[in-house]
């Protein structure tokens, strides 16, 4: 705890010398001994790093999400400053990203760029004459020449500006780091082109699907030298990238935000990893009991080690996973990528470094489209009732007072909150990463995930405030040291202030989850898994989060990051399950309560795949086996239904329009029913899961 040797007695000092002595021994290198070196860090850990006890993952590691599985591993304090650079980046990035659309835009309005122009680039993937044009402007003009119009100037400082701007943030970054600075060039791109090809030699960063031909044109010259091979390859992306303004500036953007971003966060990631593992040269000179406490609170086992740094490398800095790679080289390395290629070559793509979690992906987003919008009033309205979760971690007074009006201060805090800004309720479909009409298909949806995040944090708010404020908790440690109960209501001090901030994003992850990639459950990296996954985060988040949390509230006193509790709200999971259950069985939602929220079918794009293999496997010269095959064919079409937007809400308008369904089936989930017609009984089931994908009649 103390930051200088001034600070500390003389125990404290020889203790702390005798420390040193242990860091390291020479050693022989080379024929050459290695004199002992102390690393030189301004901070080596952050405080109370010594006092972690790292767990073990367990296979339900795969269900819970990453986020919040960091802080049941105990390795919060070495990653959660990645985590937040993440989330910085990627907001960051997708601002600018957006932006720059915005000035093409304007580009081709101001050229008078006409609607078949704008089409046929797009199909053939290449830019319009006036975005070319502006383009060779910036690489041949460092200032706006004055032959351009007012708009036009305004639209090429724009990109000038920006392209300064991240340059000048990116070696503020590096000098921090000591790194060398990039050298400032006039030609636009160039720079660019250059690290991106270093990066993707070495395997960083994949291989961009727009550019034509680069294993033909540049692997097929049979180039092994690797500086003439990133030469040929900067030249490539050079020529391919640069005519197209807004590939290039976003192709900048992505390698400078990451290195302004995430290159801090990530030196202090590996050294703390560093100083988690076991370093011999001191632990011989341990005693048994010294060996015990270090084996305790220092050493971070080989399992957490390897979950931590796969969750690094494939959810924060995007590698793919194994299993991924592999799945995709049934086509890269086979004879379909040839045939592929040609038929993609009209249309200047090929079919990319990952083809099928590509196309994976796209399904899946397609998916959540057909199922979520534009409006479902039975799953809006289930979707608020997962407010009641909070009361699981929180009081009834702080409950009812969510439905306040936020105050100044609370916000504040909202209004900064990174977990805030980053919500959607969708999985995996980031803010500011939807086309308009996108927005527009899941706006309702959204406006009901968003706003029960908003109230939870309120809830949180005026909670954790009683634990701060209220005298009776002061043995619990919420209140800072120097709290005298008699400050105005909502005044804090820094700690109390952090450890407000902390709750109110926690708890509102913990009851309403958080659906960005490292918010989501492990088996998510795996992009192809999603035929098995997508729609599938919800009991997901309800078991091993929601109600993991809870209990773990209840039986352990604390919350999951240490923080101690009162009986008042160690007992909040009881009354989740009275009144909660209460409030959800009546209102008819069982699917949202306890062991109710379990799967119970397969998501759309397996029931596609399993009705695929069903059609094309069975016999039919049986009677079965052409009933089998007849239903394998309304598999197979009632799940392509669900990849058209809007799909299950003109399902459940239509059934009621036409009379097969009462009104009260578009406000409320129905139990299974039976109708008698005559020969026997069809049975209806409501195959509604977490965001439910349509009936099966039997």
């Amino acid at each position: 705890g103390k930051k200088h040797i001034k600070d500390m007695t003389i125990d404290e000092a020889d203790q702390f010398i005798d420390a040193l002595k242990g860091i390291s021994e020479p050693y022989q290198k080379g024929g050459k001994i290695i004199p002992p070196t102390i690393p030189r860090t301004k901070e080596l850990v952050p405080a109370g790093f010594f006092e972690n006890r790292y767990k073990e993952p367990t296979l339900l590691s795969k269900l819970t999400p990453q986020t919040y599985y960091t802080e049941k591993l105990g390795v919060k304090k070495i990653v959660g400053p990645l985590e937040t650079a993440k989330q910085v980046f990627d907001l960051q990035y997708r601002d600018y990203a957006n932006s720059v659309e915005a000035q093409i835009i304007k580009i081709d309005k101001l050229a008078g760029t006409k609607i078949g122009e704008k089409i046929k680039a797009k199909v053939k993937n290449v830019p319009t004459k006036a975005v070319v044009r502006m383009r060779n402007l910036l690489n041949s003009y460092e200032v706006a020449p004055d032959f351009l119009s007012p708009k036009e100037k305004e639209i090429f400082t724009w990109f000038r500006d920006l392209n300064r701007r991240i340059f000048h943030d990116e070696n503020v970054a590096r000098a921090n780091l000591g790194m060398p600075l990039i050298e400032y060039r006039q030609a636009y791109v160039r720079h660019t082109a250059d690290q991106v090809a270093e990066e993707m030699l070495a395997g960083l960063y994949p291989f961009p699907e727009g550019l034509k031909y680069w294993a033909e044109r540049i692997v097929g010259k049979k180039i092994f030298n690797p500086m003439e091979f990133h030469r040929e390859l900067s030249d490539e992306l050079t020529k391919m990238w640069t005519q197209d303004l807004a590939h290039a500036t976003k192709s900048m953007l992505w390698t400078g935000l990451k290195e302004i971003h995430l290159s801090e966060p990530l030196k202090f990631y590996n050294e703390q990893l560093g100083v988690a593992s076991k370093d011999i040269l001191v632990f011989k000179n341990l005693t048994p009991e010294e060996r015990e406490i270090y084996n305790e609170r220092i050493v971070m086992p080989a399992t957490t080690k390897k979950w931590l740094i796969n969750y690094v490398n494939q959810v924060i800095k995007g590698q793919e996973t194994e299993l991924d790679a592999s799945v995709n080289r049934l086509v890269t390395k086979s004879g379909l990528r040839g045939l592929l290629n040609k038929v993609l070559r009209p249309f200047g793509r090929t079919v990319g470094r990952k083809p099928i979690t590509s196309l994976f992906q796209a399904a899946g987003r397609a998916t959540i489209h057909g199922v979520m919008g534009p409006l479902r009033p039975k799953q809006i309205i289930r979707n608020k009732f997962q407010l009641v979760q909070n009361l699981a971690l929180y009081g009834i007074k702080a409950n009812l007072k969510g439905f306040y009006p936020a105050t100044k201060q609370m916000k504040t805090f909202m209004d900064d909150s990174l977990f805030l800004k980053t919500y959607t309720g969708l999985e995996e479909l980031p803010k500011n990463a939807l086309a308009k009409l996108e927005k527009l298909n899941l706006a309702l949806f959204q406006w009901s995930a968003t706003s029960n995040v908003y109230q939870s944090m309120k809830v949180a708010y005026w909670d954790t405030l009683d634990l701060i404020s209220n005298p009776k908790y002061k043995a619990f440690g919420w209140a800072d040291p120097k709290r005298t109960y008699t400050e105005s209501k909502e005044f804090l001090y820094p700690s109390e202030r952090d450890k407000m901030i902390k709750e109110m994003e926690f708890g509102a992850g913990v009851t309403q989850y958080h659906y960005i990639p490292i918010g989501m459950p492990e088996v998510f990296r795996y992009k192809s898994l999603i035929p098995f996954t997508r729609l599938q985060s919800w009991w997901m988040n309800h078991f091993f989060k929601f109600n993991r949390e809870a209990l773990h509230r209840a039986f352990k006193g604390e919350t999951s990051y240490g923080a101690k509790l009162p009986w008042s709200r160690r007992l909040g999971y009881l009354k989740y399950l009275i009144l909660g259950g209460a409030i959800l069985n009546t209102m008819g939602y069982e699917r949202s309560f306890l062991y109710g929220a379990a799967p119970s079918g397969l998501p759309p794009i397996a029931g596609l795949m399993l009705g695929m293999y069903t059609y094309t496997t069975v016999d039919d010269d049986t009677a079965w086996g052409k009933r089998k095959k007849a239903a394998a064919k309304r598999q197979i079409f009632s799940s392509l239904q669900t990849f058209i937007p809007g799909y299950l809400s003109w399902k459940d308008f239509s059934a009621v329009w036409e009379g097969r369904k009462d009104l009260e089936s578009l406000f409320f989930y129905k139990k299974m029913q039976a109708r008698d017609e005559g020969d026997g009984f069809e049975l209806e089931l409501d195959m509604d899961m977490d965001l439910d994908f349509g009936g099966i009649e039997l």
